[in-house]
């Protein structure tokens, strides 16, 4: 869910620059404020997650981002977009990290990379398949 959420915002990007009349420069800066935000928070969980609930961190993660996304298409300015983005990526963050911990305690280090291979290939097939829908129907690609 995760992955499909933030592969979602390459097909939003032409209808975020269209309606709010965005400049590449600006969009520009919403990536990189979804870039530091997933990257600061995927550090900080990492270390946070063995004292925190996996269950809660997962949860909690996914049900933000969704909020989020939701928020995303009332948002009428740069700068309310760049709030709900940056907290976005602290939400995918957690999510990343908790996906990440449940292998490591559920598998052993010798089945880990063949797991995180299926988990990897499963959600990119399931992201393209939604991601290939949702543009063929609204965009009409």
């Amino acid at each position: 869910m995760y992955s499909m959420m933030k592969k979602i915002l390459s097909i939003a990007i032409p209808f975020i620059r269209s309606e709010l009349k965005l400049t590449k420069g600006q969009l520009g800066l919403l990536s990189t404020y979804f870039a530091f935000s997933y990257g600061t928070s995927k550090l900080l969980f990492n270390f946070l997650i063995d004292f925190i609930p996996l269950q809660l961190t997962y949860a909690s993660g996914l049900l933000v981002v969704s909020i989020l996304l939701v928020l995303v298409s009332f948002v009428e300015g740069l700068d309310l977009l760049l709030i709900c983005w940056f907290l976005s990526g602290l939400a995918h963050g957690m999510g990343a990290s908790s996906v990440g911990k449940l292998v490591v305690m559920n598998f052993d280090k010798m089945k880990r990379g063949t797991i995180w291979s299926i988990i990897t290939c499963v959600r990119e097939f399931k992201t393209y398949k939604h991601v290939k829908n949702v543009t063929k129907i609204h965009a009409g690609w």
